[in-house]
Parts: structure tokens; C-alpha cells; sequence
């Protein structure tokens, strides 16, 4: 969680003309310069669950929508947060920048005489307090002198617009939909609508306050930041070289394998662009565009990384100056595109510096690294391997930031090598799960990569050999380390890290629903919840630190996991700091903390055996490591955890299983080894020399197979709940409608859903039609294509799922069907397999309303809990997870054991 943002005021009930939206056209209107209403009108506060604005859930919809709504002073509408259960219209005051045209905060809060806020939190605590409201204003491009003008005012010339709008999900300018938003205010990709100058629009903002994301300050308020600028005049490419991702200059040398990364966008308003080359412009540099041969696509509006690889620079280079040649497509005039990055230097080799490398999705991502230095601990010889001391960042952090890299600055010798990966974007993209941890893993194994290409002659690195510790949303990703990857862990130190996001503002607010319905979203975050997975850090050291006084992340959560841990045979040590708060100066090496570390670094710096008689507990094993050799390819079905519990008798294992459907030996554990012999729920095997097969329960009975899936089953990389679409090994593809089925909001959601996975993971995606039949090792995202059989190789077995015409049909593995007929807002989305080992998810819906409604629930943030397959009405709108029409998880043969219907 962030620190609270204090209100400026508090919004009392309205008692002001409703003259004052729209933005005169006035003298002082600079030609280009943006104007924004200073006054807006405000309707709420009203109930909202955390994390549920994704379902729908606003009380609004039931009368229409917010956009349809025209003011009216008098009006009431109900509101279980408010006193008398009634709210009306209120104001809020837009405060501009005083040097940025367009741009200006509005805080929204309400005060005593509208919601009891003491109360409420007295009785659901911080769930009592998060509210949704919504905010109209205007906005007005001012015309130049040609467009002053009688004839030109209002006239069809439009110009590109960026529109950045923080902390918010959604809004609509002019009553056009736009999803996603910028929740945590990355601004790396904002929506380009084409606006004609001297005509006012009407921008309407959905407030939804979070406290994990701001804060719980009382009484409640969120500041909402509105930034909007002009765009580019000219061919309409934009590169943002402030967003860029590069590494650092380390005397002289490139950090790493020099990958680089490049925002780009297209402000065009119907035009493609083609970036067909990336040079520098400077002699002594040198750049390697990444596949060459292929020109990058970029629809109108579209913003994508433009990833490149430097591998040359002159010895004192601050900054590389890049040429981009792009052509509007189907045209062969050639434009040029210049643009600056500027160079980060580093004087030492042993400092802490920024390196580069690829995530498995193809993007470049970044990490600090600081190798161990002239003094560390340990012999300066390649012989010597040492392990890697991994720290995680909190949300809001950046790894360029002194805070983050001088973390460690009390310890300047540990013999390994500290790193601070990333996770991509601030807040680690999924909070170190999926996205977050496949970043760490690929800065774990880039770090030979950065040995290499810097020629270090000193310790090497063992990169199975990990001592983690992390800090508040890092101390949950500590936590997450531990209960799926113990095998690779030698010691952990969770700081001030939460148990998981129900137990962090806990779901009380959601709108109602049927238990079911609610089951199915908590299984789908059963990866996310460390306490139900606590037994698999049995056998690690952990010491816990909390501040006493956090009211932050409360250091309720820490006691918790201390009192779980103990329950499952795991004694932890904890420390919990009188006096201190969320975060201090020192907080990562305060008290015992650099003992413990220095013991398990220098004096014993071994992955632990595990005791005779342990536990492995998988609520996805997609994302689970190997616990003692042991690796679990699938389970019976996905909205229950498995267990497997073993007892090593010397090299007899017993094994016994809780819906656990294949499993197999992986490398063993260090200090393990393998068994010779297994009895697996009373029956035996021997003669397990032959680790190529693995065991799996078919008819009550377990058997040796092969390791391979068959070609109808779940493979690991398309196993989870709808995030597994971020098990991705290369771009996204977002594939449209042939041209004669595709309707206009087709390409308008498409261009949405690529911002919005740029927006929040830094993610790369394709926008091409299903007639281009391209095929990539990427996983993709199909708009109303129902029954598309894009490269599949062939695969006979009936998917559950089918859709014909505007009927979706719903078929359970017991041969029973469901049936939704047409019907206004009627949509779905659900994964399914692609290939043997790629993804898609299917976005469908009857009309713009329903696909609209169907692709909000495509996974942004965490904590939302989508499951495999979701079908949604109208009444979602206002009703959330309340109005669904069905849920359902996928067993490992893709077919539906269960669920809502």
C-alpha cells in the first residue's frame, strides 16, 4: 500500500447553479492549450468491494449509467454507505497546474453529514471505508486562429489528444467507453482520442478508492490526477525516450547484453504505422533492432516497446541518439523520427547499477545488481560460487531510486550477489506472482550473461542457491517465494509483508452473491493466499520483521503467519521493531537481521534438508517450483488445493495425495537425493532409476507414463485461473474478426486491451485479423471469435464451450448442457488451448455491451479472482459478481467438472 493521500477538502451536498461545465472560449485561451471545467459534479459515495470494480458493481448502471445521467439538483439516489441511505449531487474543484495546460488534480471525499465513516470502519474496518463515486467535467482543445472562425469551429478537423487519467479504471469522454485506465499512474500508454477544436466534451470519471492501492487516512478521499496534452502534429509516431529502459554505462562497459526498450506510440487517426529500422545516428554506437526483417505494426492509438540490443557505445557516452524510420502503411514514403536516451554512468564495477535482459515475453526488463565487492567475504576466484542475496521492492518502488539500492548499504561485503529485480513495472506487475517472479527468474539467469559480457574474473554466481527477503508487498512476494519455490531457498526474511489481498481490506462490501459464485473467485486467488500454503516453508529458515506501530500493512499479518507457521512444524524467528512504522531508514538491516543474513550467506550458505516427514501443498502447478525433487504436473480439478504428504523411510518414500492427478520426479533437492522405492496411496513401486516418466491417477489407480501431456490436456504453461494468460513465451497476439464479420468497436477494444497490457505489465502485443492466420509461441486474446481453430494442430477432443450465431452453449463432463440465448449485454470470456503448449482467452459478446462487459474482467489487477470461464448479463453492470450468469474451472482435460451455471 501506498501512503495515504490527504484530502483537500470534503465534499458536502450540492446547493450551486449547474452552469459552469463547460470551458469558455475566452481570450486567454491559447490556440493548442487545453482547458478543463474548474467545477465538476459529483454523484456518490457508494458501496464498493475491493478489488470488485471489474465485475461491474456499479449502482449506476442500474439507472442507465452514470453518461446517462443528466445533473439534476434535486435528485436522490440510494446509497448503503450514506445516512438516511439517500446521496445527491455534490461538487469537487479542479485545480490546475499552474505551468501545464490541461492538467490539475480533483479530490474527492465526502464528509461527516454524508457517510458516518467512524462508524463504518468501527464496525468492517478498512472495508467500511473504500467508496466509488463519479466525477463530470469538460474539456475544451482550443481552436487556433483559422479555427476561430465561424466556419471552423465545430468542423470535422480533428487533433490527437493524450488523455492520462490516475488513479481511475474507467471513464467516458463524450459517452465513448475507455477501460483500464491508469490505476497506479504508471502513464506509460494513454488513450489518443481525436477531438475537434473549440467544441466542449463531456468527461465523466468513475472514482473507486482502494486502500491498499492509497492508503487508509481518515476520513476517506482520493486524489485524481487529470493530465491532458496535445499530440504529435506531424506523421503521428511518438517516442517517450523518458520511459525508455536501458542499462547502465559501467566504466565504459554496457551492463549486461545491452537490451534496450523504447515506448512508442502511433497518434494517427485512422492510419497503421510500420517502424522499419532502428539505427544510431552517432559513429561508435551500435544497435541491433530486434527481428529486423519484420516491420512493427502499430495501430491507430496503439502504444507497443520497441525492444533493440546495444552493443557498442564510445567509452564517455551520456546518451545514444536514435533515428526511427516508420511508413504509414501501405505507403512507400519514407519518415524519420529522431529521438535521445540519455545514459546512466557508473564509476565502479562494484557499485550498484542497472542491468538489462529479456523477460520470457519477449519485453526488456531491468534489474539493480551489486556484485560482491573487493572486500566481500569469500575467495575472489571464479571457483568460488556464491549464492544471490534477492530483495523485493514494495508497490511504488523503482530499483533506480537510491532508497532501493542503498537498502544495503550498512552491509558493504556479503559474499553474494545482491539483486533487486524489478518484477517490470512498480508494482512488480501481478505482486510477484505469474508476471512478477517469471522477471526474477530471468534476472537470476541473467546475471552469467552480465559475468560474461563485463569480463568479471572474481566469484561466479549459483543461481540455485537463493537467500530472499523483501519489504511490504516484497515481503509478500517473500512469502510467495517461499510456498512455491523452497527448493532454491537457503533462508528468507519476509519484512512487513501481508498474508494476501482478502486478508489485507477483506471482501465484506461486494455486492451479493451465491456462496458458489464467491468460492470459485477466492479459488481462483488460491496461489495468491501464502496462509493456506504456509506448510511448504516448512524446512526453510525465516526470520519475520514488523513494525509495531504499521498502519500500513498491520503487523496483524506477520503475527498470523508467525502462529501458522508454528502450527505447521516451521518455528520462525520474528522480530517485531517498538516504535517503528510501515518504513524507516535501515529497515532492511535493522536489529538481528544482518546476523541471520551473514549466517546463512558466509557460514552456511546451503539449501536446508528438508525433515524426514514433510508436506507439499499446490493450488496451481503452473507457478510451483520443485519441493523436495517432487514436482506436480496437474491436479483433478482447479478450484481446490492438492496435497501430497511424504515420509521418507530411507529410500522407501510414502507418499499419500489430495486431488493430485500427475506428478514426477524433478532434480533432487540438495542433500536429499531420490528414493528407490515409492508406496503412492498403498500401492508400490520400485526401480526409479528412470526419471523420464511420471505417475498419474487414471481410474482410481496410479500409473507410469510418459512425462509428455497427451494432446488433449492442460499443459503446464496453460494452468491457473484466467491469469495464466501471463505464462506467455513471446508477445501477445490480439487476433479481430475477418473484415466482413468485424464491427467498428472491434479495433477500438483491441487498441484498448494492448494499452491496457502495456499499461500495467509493460506487456508487447500484435493487433492482426484471424485471416493473417500468424502463429507465434505467444499466447493470445480472440475478439468474437467464437470457434476460430488458429493454428491448433489438429486437436479432436469437444471443447466444452461453443457459440453459434449470438447462443453460447455450456457442456459439463457428465454430458449436461447450458444455454444462453441472445439477449442485450449477454458476453463471455474464457480461456482456451492454442497449440499444445499456448493460451488464448476468448472475449465474446452478443453486442458492443456484452464484449465490452466480457473484456473488463481480462486479468489487470491482482485480487479480482477471474476463473477459467465467465458469462455475464446486463445485470452485472450494477449487481457484480451477483450478476453473473456463469463460473466454471477447467479440470486438466479441459473439460467443466463443476460450477455456476
Amino acid at each position: 500500500m501506498r501512503a495515504s493521500l490527504l484530502p483537500q477538502f470534503l465534499l458536502a451536498p450540492y446547493t450551486s447553479p449547474a452552469n459552469f461545465l463547460q470551458p469558455p472560449v475566452t481570450p486567454g485561451c491559447e490556440a493548442g492549450s487545453i482547458q478543463i471545467s474548474r467545477t465538476w459534479q459529483v454523484l456518490g459515495p457508494f458501496q464498493i468491494g475491493t478489488r470488485e470494480a471489474e465485475w461491474g458493481a456499479d449502482p449506476l448502471k442500474y439507472h442507465g449509467g452514470f453518461q446517462n445521467i443528466p445533473f439534476n439538483a434535486t435528485a436522490t439516489f440510494k446509497s448503503s454507505l450514506a445516512t438516511n441511505g439517500i446521496v445527491n449531487w455534490s461538487v469537487a474543484q479542479f485545480s490546475p497546474y499552474i505551468d501545464k495546460s490541461g492538467s490539475g488534480t480533483i479530490t474527492i471525499g465526502f464528509n461527516s453529514t454524508i457517510v458516518d465513516w467512524d462508524f463504518l470502519r468501527s464496525i468492517y474496518g478498512w472495508s467500511g471505508t473504500q467508496f466509488q463515486a463519479w466525477a463530470r467535467g469538460s474539456l475544451l482543445v482550443c481552436p487556433g486562429p483559422s479555427q476561430r472562425k465561424s466556419k471552423a469551429v465545430g468542423s470535422d478537423i480533428r487533433v490527437p489528444v493524450n488523455l492520462h487519467i490516475s488513479p481511475v479504471l474507467e471513464y467516458f469522454l463524450d459517452k465513448k467507453p475507455y477501460y483500464g485506465g491508469d490505476m497506479y499512474g504508471y502513464r506509460r500508454a494513454p488513450a489518443v482520442p481525436h477531438l475537434t477544436p473549440g467544441v466542449n466534451y463531456t468527461l465523466d470519471i468513475r472514482i473507486t478508492h482502494d486502500i491498499r492501492a492509497f492508503g487508509g487516512g481518515m476520513p476517506p478521499a482520493l486524489e485524481v490526477f487529470v493530465e491532458i496534452s496535445m499530440g504529435e502534429d506531424g506523421m503521428g509516431l511518438v517516442a517517450e525516450p523518458k520511459k525508455a529502459v536501458v542499462p547502465d554505462i559501467v566504466m565504459g562497459m554496457i551492463a549486461g547484453e545491452g537490451w534496450a526498450s523504447l515506448p512508442v506510440r502511433n497518434e494517427r487517426f485512422k492510419d497503421w504505422i510500420e517502424i522499419l529500422k532502428v539505427a544510431s545516428v552517432r559513429s561508435g554506437t551500435d544497435i541491433h533492432q530486434q527481428d529486423a526483417k519484420a516491420p512493427v505494426q502499430l495501430a491507430p492509438g496503439q502504444s507497443r516497446p520497441l525492444v533493440f540490443r546495444i552493443t557498442k557505445v564510445p567509452f564517455n557516452a551520456t546518451s545514444i541518439e536514435l533515428l526511427i524510420q516508420y511508413r504509414l502503411r501501405d505507403s512507400d514514403e519514407i519518415s524519420n523520427l529522431l529521438t535521445l536516451l540519455a545514459l546512466t554512468t557508473v564509476q565502479s564495477l562494484f557499485d550498484t547499477h542497472i542491468f538489462t535482459y529479456r523477460h520470457p515475453s519477449g519485453i526488456v526488463s531491468y534489474a539493480a545488481l551489486r556484485p560482491p565487492s573487493q572486500n566481500a567475504t569469500c575467495p575472489a576466484s571464479p571457483d568460488k560460487k556464491i549464492p544471490i542475496l534477492l530483495s523485493l521492492h514494495g508497490a511504488g518502488v523503482d530499483v533506480h531510486w537510491d532508497l532501493a539500492k542503498e537498502a544495503y548499504k550498512e552491509m558493504p561485503n556479503l559474499c553474494a550477489w545482491l539483486l533487486f529485480p524489478q518484477g517490470v513495472t512498480l508494482w512488480s506487475g501481478d505482486d510477484w506472482h505469474l508476471w512478477g517472479w517469471a522477471d526474477v527468474e530471468a534476472a537470476i539467469f541473467a546475471i552469467p550473461h552480465w559475468i560474461r559480457s563485463i569480463g568479471w574474473s572474481r566469484q561466479s554466481v549459483d543461481t540455485h542457491k537463493l537467500v530472499v527477503t523483501g519489504h511490504s508487498n516484497g515481503g509478500q512476494g517473500t512469502w510467495y517465494a517461499l510456498t512455491h519455490n523452497s527448493d532454491k531457498i537457503i533462508a528468507a526474511i519476509p519484512l512487513s509483508g501481508y498474508l494476501s489481498i482478502p486478508a489485507y481490506v477483506p471482501y465484506h462490501m461486494w455486492h451479493e452473491a451465491d456462496a458458489k459464485k464467491i468460492g470459485l473467485v477466492l479459488a481462483a486467488m488460491n496461489p495468491y493466499r501464502h496462509e493456506l500454503l504456509v506448510e511448504n516453508c516448512v524446512g526453510t529458515p525465516v526470520m519475520q520483521g514488523h513494525g509495531q506501530l504499521d498502519d500500513n500493512v498491520p503487523a496483524f499479518h506477520s503475527r498470523r503467519m508467525r502462529l501458522l507457521s508454528s502450527e505447521a512444524g516451521l518455528d520462525t524467528d520474528y522480530i517485531e521493531f517498538p516504535g517503528r512504522a510501515h518504513w524507516w531508514d535501515g529497515v532492511m538491516t535493522d536489529g538481528d537481521i544482518p546476523s541471520f543474513l551473514n549466517y546463512y550467506i558466509d557460514a552456511k550458505p546451503e539449501i536446508p534438508v528438508l525433515p524426514s516427514a514433510f508436506r507439499i501443498v499446490i493450488a496451481n502447478p503452473a507457478d510451483m517450483g520443485a519441493r523436495g525433487g517432487i514436482i506436480v504436473e496437474q491436479l483433478h480439478v482447479y478450484d481446490q488445493i492438492g496435497k501430497i504428504d511424504v515420509e521418507r523411510k530411507g529410500e522407501l518414500w510414502e507418499i499419500k495425495t489430495q486431488n493430485i492427478r500427475k506428478w514426477r520426479f524433478g532434480p533432487p533437492r540438495p542433500g536429499l537425493g531420490q528414493p528407490k522405492s515409492v508406496i503412492i496411496d498403498n500401492q508400490p513401486f520400485a526401480s526409479l532409476d528412470d526419471t523420464k516418466y511420471a505417475f498419474k491417477m487414471s481410474n482410481g489407480r496410479w500409473t507410469k507414463v510418459d512425462c509428455a501431456p497427451l494432446l488433449y490436456e492442460r499443459t503446464a504453461d496453460q494452468m491457473g485461473a484466467l491469469d495464466a494468460i501471463f505464462q506467455t513465451k513471446s508477445g501477445f497476439q490480439i487476433v479481430l474478426p475477418t473484415i466482413g464479420q468485424r464491427k467498428s468497436y472491434h479495433e477500438a477494444l483491441a487498441v484498448e486491451i494492448s494499452r491496457n497490457l502495456f499499461q500495467y505489465y509493460g506487456a508487447d502485443s500484435v493487433i492482426i485479423s484471424e485471416e493473417s492466420g500468424l502463429c507465434s509461441q505467444g499466447n493470445y486474446i480472440l475478439l468474437n471469435l467464437t470457434n476460430s481453430t488458429m493454428c491448433e494442430p489438429g486437436i479432436t477432443v469437444e471443447f466444452p464451450v461453443t457459440i453459434f450465431g449470438d447462443t453460447l452453449s455450456i457442456k459439463n463432463k457428465y454430458g449436461r448442457n447450458k444455454t444462453y440465448s441472445a439477449q442485450p449485454g449477454l458476453g463471455a470470456i474464457f480461456l482456451k488451448p492454442v497449440g499444445e503448449h499456448s493460451l488464448a482467452i476468448v472475449i465474446w459478446g452478443v453486442d458492443e455491451e456484452g464484449l465490452r462487459g466480457a473484456a473488463r474482467l481480462l486479468p489487470l489487477r491482482t485480487g479480482v479472482g477471474q476463473p477459467n470461464l465467465i458469462v455475464i448479463g446486463r445485470e452485472a453492470g450494477w449487481k457484480g459478481v451477483g450478476g453473473v450468469m456463469a463460473m466454471a474451472m477447467f479440470d486438466s482435460e479441459w473439460k467443466i467438472q463443476d460450477g455456476f451455471f
